[in-house]
């Protein structure tokens, strides 16, 4: 069955809903939390931002992945965080105060970050499309913006607040699931054509990224519950954000771009679900 209308009219909203529901837990502690926790959140966000980009390009070209994918692979690899990272963090019994000002932090920065990280491939790669006052529109419209709402809803209504913070944790991955298997069966025939080589490079990419969190951790000597939000912050993209940046009319319109958060998200569901599995078994054993 082919859908009749864009799926990206169902990733926006949702998109916003989740960054609503991550400002609603949010207070300004999260972003002064450099005094509290600097090692952490510094190494977490220079992984976050700058090493994630690097190991990214660093696959395309070793792999030598075509355009469109080899930008969709960047626009996830520029994407950090995400509000399903906390609810993950959040099971996995990690530092969920740590998890959510990395994803506060890193969410407001990348919005700028991204067009500009992109413009420089873009020009290596001789591509100079790049729409980057609609791309700054998009990602202040649905993501600063509902995340400065959540925080003022905080602020005036912690109740509402609350109730906001809860649902976005039990049901955000539950609907970032739902929009990846929409897109997958929308475009099914490229992703089945694609999805050896692509694979391939998203699992490497994971990986590698969980297991920069791990080294992360271990040298900077964590507590367990800051080695696992970090472990998780660095390793989990922000697939809807890549999905809407490829889909958006207004900024890629482009659909195969999209394939690889896709794929991605289908993947790091079920490498963190086994991590998620790993870490309770082993509690259950010291119990």
């Amino acid at each position: 069955m082919v859908l009749n209308f864009n799926p990206i009219l169902l990733i926006i909203p949702i998109l916003a809903i989740l960054m609503y529901g991550l400002g609603a837990e949010l207070r300004y502690t999260h972003f002064t939390a450099f005094l509290r926790q600097p090692k952490a959140l510094i190494f977490g966000l220079i992984a976050q931002l700058l090493f994630l980009p690097l190991v990214a390009f660093f696959l395309i070209f070793l792999f030598n992945i075509p355009n469109p994918y080899a930008m969709g692979i960047l626009l996830l690899a520029l994407s950090p965080g995400g509000s399903s990272s906390n609810a993950f963090t959040h099971l996995a019994g990690g530092n969920v105060a740590l998890s959510v000002s990395l994803t506060a932090i890193s969410g407001v920065v990348t919005v700028f970050t991204i067009p500009l990280i992109l413009m420089l491939y873009m020009n290596s790669q001789e591509l100079i499309n790049l729409p980057i006052g609609n791309m700054l529109l998009q990602n202040i419209v649905i993501m600063l913006l509902p995340l400065i709402l959540g925080m003022l809803t905080l602020h005036f209504k912690p109740k509402w607040a609350m109730r906001a913070a809860t649902f976005v944790k039990s049901k955000g991955m539950f609907m970032l699931l739902f929009l990846a298997l929409i897109f997958f069966f929308d475009n099914r025939k490229l992703i089945i054509t694609h999805f050896t080589s692509i694979a391939l490079v998203l699992f490497l990419l994971i990986v590698i990224t969980t297991s920069l969190g791990l080294i992360i951790g271990n040298l900077l000597k964590l507590p367990s519950p800051d080695k696992k939000a970090i472990f998780v912050e660095i390793g989990m993209q922000n697939a809807a954000q890549a999905i809407a940046l490829a889909c958006s009319p207004i900024v890629f319109n482009n659909s195969e771009m999209a394939i690889p958060a896709i794929i991605y998200a289908l993947i790091m569901n079920l490498f963190l679900l086994s991590y998620l599995a790993i870490v309770r078994y082993r509690a259950k054993s010291i119990a």
